[in-house]
C-alpha cells in the first residue's frame, strides 16, 4: 500500500520512486492512551513526512503497553534528522536503535559499583535481554528520588532503588542503553 502525500491540498500516492528517505520506527508503551501515537503522527506531518503503520498490538490490559510500527518517509536527509529528533522525546526510535541494557551484579550490599548507572531522569520502562526474559519490562516506583535502577527476573520489572537498598546478587543497569522515556503531559 503505498503511503499517503502530506502536502496541503495533495491526495495522489507517493510511490517509491518519489520517496527520498525512509526509516522503520517503533512505539512502545502507553502510546494510545497517552495520546503518543497521535502526537508522533501530528509531527510528522506537520513536518512535511509520510507515515505508514506496519504493525500495532494493543494491550489487553491497563498494565501492557502498546507497540507500534512505522515507516517513517522524508524527502531529504534534513527533513529526517528533524522528524527523528522531534520525536525522539515521544519515545519513538528507529528499529535499529533498538539497544539492551547492560546489567552489574552487586557483590557487597548497599553499596554501588563504580560502573554502575545513576538516573538523571526516571524513565518508564528498559528494554532487557536476560536469560528468562526478553523484551521492555516497566518501571515501578513509589519514590521518584531514588536513583538506581534493579531488575528483578521473577517479577520481570525493574524497580528505582535507593542504594541502601541494595543486596548481594541484586542486577542492576550499568548504562542508560535500553531506557525509554515518555513524556508526560
Amino acid at each position: 500500500m503505498p503511503l499517503m502525500s502530506s502536502a496541503p491540498g495533495v491526495t495522489e500516492p507517493v510511490t517509491a520512486a518519489d520517496a527520498a528517505l525512509s526509516t522503520t520506527i517503533t512505539l512502545v508503551g502507553h502510546v494510545i492512551d497517552s495520546l503518543t501515537l497521535t502526537k508522533v503522527i501530528d509531527i510528522i506531518l506537520s513536518r512535511g513526512g509520510n507515515y505508514l503503520v506496519n504493525e500495532i498490538r494493543v494491550g489487553n490490559r491497563k498494565s501492557d503497553f502498546s507497540y507500534v510500527t512505522l515507516t517513517l518517509e522524508a524527502p531529504n536527509a534534513a527533513t529526517m534528522q528533524v522528524l527523528l529528533s522531534e520525536i525522539a522525546p515521544h519515545g519513538a526510535r528507529p528499529l535499529g536503535d533498538q539497544e539492551h541494557a547492560s546489567l552489574i551484579k552487586i557483590e557487597q550490599a548497599a553499596t554501588l559499583p563504580e560502573q554502575a548507572y545513576t538516573l538523571p531522569h526516571v524513565p518508564t520502562a528498559v528494554n532487557i535481554k536476560s536469560e528468562g526474559f526478553h523484551g521492555w519490562a516497566p518501571i515501578v516506583s513509589d519514590d521518584v528520588q531514588e536513583r538506581v535502577l534493579r531488575f528483578d527476573p521473577s517479577s520481570q520489572q525493574v524497580q528505582v532503588v535507593a542504594v541502601q537498598a541494595l543486596s548481594v546478587g541484586d542486577l542492576i543497569l550499568a548504562n542508560p542503553k535500553g531506557l525509554s522515556w515518555t513524556k508526560q503531559a
